[in-house]
């Protein structure tokens, strides 16, 4: 068997510098994920929770502040709902044309709904 060359054998220092480089880049990863998931979460509850106190302080005006963010809320609902229909039906199997209708509609029935109860809130009923 013949012998490596020094220039190409393995030195335990450049495979110690090599793995924590590669674990120091990987904690920088998930923390940048970490920040970005939480970042989407506080904007998306915090659309909700401004969309649902709009409606006790503001009068339903169709441009306000409070009726965009409501519009937000209802189409992020939404694509919450044909999000869990669609991966629903791609655990059960290959996705049909039939499948396809049935993500449309909860997308649709999903925001339809949310608009609804947020203009039944706006309604006083004292």
């Amino acid at each position: 068997m013949p012998k490596p060359k020094s220039d190409l054998a393995l030195k335990p220092d450049d495979i110690l510098t090599a793995e924590y480089e590669y674990i120091a880049r990987t904690v920088f990863q998930a923390n940048e994920d970490r920040s970005r998931v939480a970042s989407f979460y506080f904007v998306s509850v915090g659309s909700i929770v401004a969309a649902i106190l709009g409606t006790q302080f503001a009068t339903d005006k169709s441009f306000s502040i409070a009726n965009l963010i409501a519009v937000e809320a209802a189409l992020l609902d939404g694509l919450t709902s044909a999000a869990a229909f669609y991966f629903a039906l791609f655990a059960i199997g290959e996705i049909l044309l039939w499948g396809w209708a049935l993500i449309i509609l909860s997308f649709i029935m999903g925001a339809l709904l949310q608009w609804f109860w947020y203009k039944h809130l706006l309604v006083d009923d004292r």
